[in-house]
């Protein structure tokens, strides 16, 4: 609602609307009060007169219908192209928000990482001080957590990044932060059944080729004959010719000859643009299919990883568990204990990695296929 860009857009839409109803206006007659005045020098005469005059162009050819067509089509194009900047929009808002929500709950983990690992320098003291363990379980305890400490500040880094782009969409307006714990997302049907036929570039794509068809029978009326009425009114006038109450009614009917060669060179120009505009709505197409393929192939990747990575976690989980047990009893060794934590890090943070890449993979369905601009109310 507050997005700079998506006010520029609107502001565009508003400008086109404008400008059909200008073309609508072209066909109406157009009525004005028509004064006039001559002074002839050398006999020292002069003569006024008023009255009304009512103008009609006379369309014998349609033009003034394709030229109403061309700016409704040209209407539709701005509408097309608000369409895709919004849905490009909104899905650079989900998936930012879905970065967002992932890199806070990674950063809870490593907050707790680090509850975690001062306990455990804590703890390496404590059994120093009592000769237990070698001074060197000291400062890999130290080590742990300095590293840890690094890895949060990193994460911080990053979520205050995300935070900042969500503000820019917004308009720097106050926003909801992204707080809810993620979890794995099911595949809708009807994105799984979705094609390409709602994406607002496809529609803009069509519409330009639609424009250029117009274009080019414009082009061709421009050696045709015009006409065009003019029905006056005097309503006072000193002229000898003429006196208070005639009407008349003039003709004016022209018929181009030469034109230097404007009309051609503007057909054929249209003709080339109107090739144009079918391989770019050929490219527009195949980029699309292309895409869409793309996102559902993450999609399956992105849910076969969740799987396995869901399973590395149980099984990380469990031999740092047992290593703990292990060390805490004095049979295991403190390197042991320091590997199994590593895995089931890496095992926890690789599994929130796949879970935003499900999310993402289904932002960038819903982005191909068109579904954000499909939410949005109509633009009149």
């Amino acid at each position: 609602e507050h997005n700079a860009s998506l006010k520029a857009a609107r502001a565009g839409l508003q400008a086109a609307a404008g400008a059909v109803g200008g073309e609508a206006a072209g066909p109406r007659p157009s009525l004005a009060i028509q004064g006039s005045g001559t002074l002839v020098v050398n006999e020292d005469t002069n003569t006024q007169s008023i009255g009304l005059g009512l103008n009609q162009q006379i369309d014998l050819w349609g033009k003034m219908d394709l030229q109403l067509r061309q700016a409704v089509l040209s209407l539709a194009a701005q509408r097309a192209a608000y369409r895709e900047q919004a849905n490009s929009l909104l899905a650079r808002a989900e998936r930012l928000f879905w970065q967002g929500t992932v890199t806070r709950q990674k950063l809870a983990l490593y907050d707790s990482l680090v509850e975690q690992r001062t306990k455990d320098l804590e703890l390496a003291r404590k059994r120093y001080d009592l000769g237990a363990v070698p001074r060197l379980d000291v400062v890999r305890a130290q080590v742990q957590l300095e590293k840890v400490r690094a890895q949060r500040s990193t994460i911080q880094a990053e979520l205050r990044d995300i935070l900042a782009g969500m503000r820019e969409l917004v308009g720097n307006t106050e926003f909801v932060r992204p707080s809810r714990e993620v979890e794995p997302p099911a595949l809708p049907q009807s994105l799984r059944e979705g094609t390409i036929d709602g994406n607002p570039a496809l529609r803009r794509a069509e519409v330009a080729l639609q424009a250029t068809s117009v274009d080019r029978e414009l082009a061709a009326l421009g050696m045709r004959p015009t006409l065009s009425a003019n029905l006056s009114y005097t309503a006072a006038s000193n002229a000898a010719l003429s006196s208070e109450g005639d009407i008349l009614l003039a003709l004016d009917l022209t018929v181009p000859l030469y034109d230097g060669g404007r009309t051609k060179n503007a057909a054929e120009r249209a003709r080339h643009l109107q090739r144009q505009a079918e391989q770019n709505l050929a490219q527009a197409r195949h980029t699309l299919r292309r895409q869409l393929e793309e996102a559902d192939n993450r999609w399956e990747k992105a849910i076969a990883l969740e799987h396995s990575r869901s399973e590395e976690v149980r099984l990380a989980r469990e031999e740092l568990r047992i290593t703990r047990l292990r060390y805490n009893t004095g049979v295991g060794s403190q390197a042991d204990l320091l590997d199994a934590r590593r895995e089931e890090e890496a095992a926890r943070s690789s599994y929130l990695d796949v879970l935003q890449e499900m999310h993402l993979s289904l932002v960038s369905l819903r982005e191909v296929q068109g579904r954000y601009a499909a939410d949005l109310p109509e633009e009149r």
